[in-house]
């Protein structure tokens, strides 16, 4: 079962599940709760770790070993990814179903959001779940290479920068698109002067986001 840092106020009923990025850990994205929690009195936050410990001593997803000599990150590496990515979903699936248990909140009240690695797990976490997320944050997620057809409709709020240097900008310049292709709502936020990372622009742009679709 996943661990990691959670927040839970005492009367919840919303919550949204941050998932970090490649070898870091849930204490690395869970730091946004604190600004988060002052706009949402009754959401609940958790940001578990990932499975693997990484050689540096963080966490991973799945594996990217091979991640930087594919620096077009072609379709055909990216459908690798995700099948990777899909491999490792029935563990954050129970990660999530014990929180809707436990403190009975219902999956239309959680927002799932996922940063770099953390964000394709998000995504096709919210793809391929029977019941709809209430939105799905990707915050310069690794892109992906297909959406299933009877994928839930749920908003999207996308964010990069155009100074990373991690996720290569023709790869980035797909995910749009293709969300936008299967019927999505798409909200983005672009900050020009950010690398990989999460900006203030971009935590103000998930405030309002969540102020939008939040349903309780």
């Amino acid at each position: 079962m996943l661990n990691g840092p959670s927040f839970i106020p005492k009367d919840p009923k919303n919550a949204l599940i941050l998932l970090h990025g490649y070898g870091a850990d849930g204490a690395d994205l869970f730091t946004l709760s604190e600004e988060l929690k002052k706009h949402f009195k009754n959401m609940a936050f958790f940001a578990p770790n990932a499975p693997t410990v990484t050689i540096g001593g963080g966490y991973e997803w799945f594996s990217l070993d091979d991640y930087f000599s594919k620096p077009t990150l072609d379709i055909n590496y990216l459908n690798i990814l995700e099948t990777r990515a899909i491999e490792k979903l029935p563990i954050v699936e129970e990660y999530i179903s014990q929180i809707e248990v436990q403190y009975q909140i219902k999956r239309e009240n959680i927002f799932i959001a996922g940063f770099s690695q953390g964000g394709l797990i998000a995504a096709q976490t919210a793809f391929q779940s029977k019941n709809a997320f209430n939105g799905l944050i990707l915050m310069s997620p690794v892109p992906m290479a297909n959406i299933a057809p009877s994928a839930n409709k749920i908003p999207v709020l996308l964010t990069r920068g155009l100074e990373d240097t991690v996720i290569p900008f023709e790869a980035a310049e797909r995910t749009k698109p293709t969300l936008i292709h299967h019927n999505f709502f798409v909200t983005e936020s672009i900050d020009p002067f950010l690398g990989h990372g999460i900006s203030s622009q971009h935590l103000e742009a998930i405030i309002q986001f969540i102020t939008q679709n939040i349903k309780s």
